[in-house]
């Protein structure tokens, strides 16, 4: 399936999280898409929302957003996630199992290490620890 990501997803509305709010400079004409079937997350924090300039969209969740970002390398671009993107502490174990995943999957294991180590702290570490025993 088919879906809006990246800072394009970061830009839309949603219930719950904050998101990211410089819609304006986007270039719209040419959005990130991406495809569930192709990554490994697979249809996890995929909902409709409605883009600027779009409309509604199937469209990555801020969570999921950023973690194709971070599996993508581009981890600078959503520095703050937890507090700046996210903001909601009752997702927290959601993101962090499918973090995981995404980590497993990534190319750069050890950045994207460093930016969840930094992000979400000893969640993180343990979250490690108890898969890796």
């Amino acid at each position: 399936m088919r879906y809006l990501t990246g800072v394009y997803a970061l830009n839309t509305e949603q219930k719950g999280t904050d998101g990211d709010w410089h819609w304006m400079c986007l270039d719209w004409n040419h959005p990130e898409w991406a495809d569930t079937n192709s990554n490994p997350l697979g249809t996890w924090g995929i909902i409709k929302a409605k883009a600027p300039h779009l409309g509604e969209v199937t469209c990555a969740t801020h969570a999921r957003a950023c973690l194709d970002l971070l599996m993508e390398g581009q981890g600078a671009l959503i520095s703050g996630m937890r507090k700046d993107f996210i903001d909601n502490e009752a997702l927290t174990p959601d993101i962090l199992a499918h973090a995981l995943i995404a980590y497993r999957h990534c190319a750069d294991k050890e950045s994207f290490d460093h930016y969840f180590g930094k992000e979400y702290l000893m969640d993180w570490l343990r979250v490690k620890e108890a898969t890796y025993e």
